[in-house]
């Protein structure tokens, strides 16, 4: 898999970890959608602690991945195609916003970040790595997101955008290819380099109602 270098505000935590692990395993659909799982079982699959554990689950169910169900486990949240589009709906808002600032105040390491995170995807998509690809999806729309250093902005691409890596991850293992997609991650940073922000906005908008076209066809 591509992977691109992050920047952390901090050292790794044993949560991080696991939320990371959980995270690939939820994406890739390796934890199957609705399945209920209990926290020994977790624990002894990602070999770690109670409490890394339920700080990452702390986390995951703010992302909508999870579903904590007191003293059973948690449930993997379900794939609903008519509950995905209303997810686009709300994440194409947030994230035209987020292109807009990153217009207005994002930093040539900003820009240097974001422009790598599509390269990263454009090699895993020749490769066919369809898991980097839903990952790097992720990142490119995160970078943009903290270049706009809007910390509510950043907060809702965070908790919302994650959802639609599953998305991406099933639509892709069923044949849709990556490049629309990457086109459109380019065009989206032209308008930030141009400084354009209402361009920024709009692509960022349309790019994102194209690729819930393009997915739902695709499922």
């Amino acid at each position: 898999m591509v992977k691109v270098p992050i920047q952390l505000s901090g050292p790794i935590r044993a949560s991080d970890v696991v939320e990371k692990q959980l995270t690939k395993m939820i994406v890739s659909l390796e934890l199957s959608p609705g399945t209920m799982i209990g926290e020994a079982e977790l624990m002894e699959r990602l070999g770690c602690g109670r409490t890394p554990l339920r700080e990452a689950l702390q986390r995951l169910a703010q992302e909508y991945l999870i579903v904590s169900i007191p003293r059973k486990g948690v449930r993997i949240a379900e794939l609903d195609l008519p509950d995905y589009v209303k997810l686009i709906e709300a994440v194409s808002h947030i994230e035209a916003v987020a292109a807009r600032l990153a217009a207005r105040g994002a930093s040539g390491d900003d820009l240097e970040r974001i422009e790598s995170i599509v390269e990263a995807a454009t090699q895993a998509d020749l490769s066919r790595d369809i898991l980097g690809v839903a990952n790097l999806d992720y990142e490119f729309h995160y970078a943009v997101a903290e270049s706009g250093a809007n910390r509510y902005i950043i907060d809702a691409t965070a908790r919302l955008h994650r959802l639609t890596s599953r998305f991406i991850y099933l639509a892709m293992k069923g044949g849709l290819a990556g490049w629309e997609s990457l086109e459109e991650h380019r065009r989206i940073i032209v308008a930030i380099k141009a400084r354009d922000e209402d361009a920024a906005a709009n692509i960022t908008h349309e790019h994102f109602l194209r690729a819930r076209d393009r997915i739902v066809s695709a499922l």
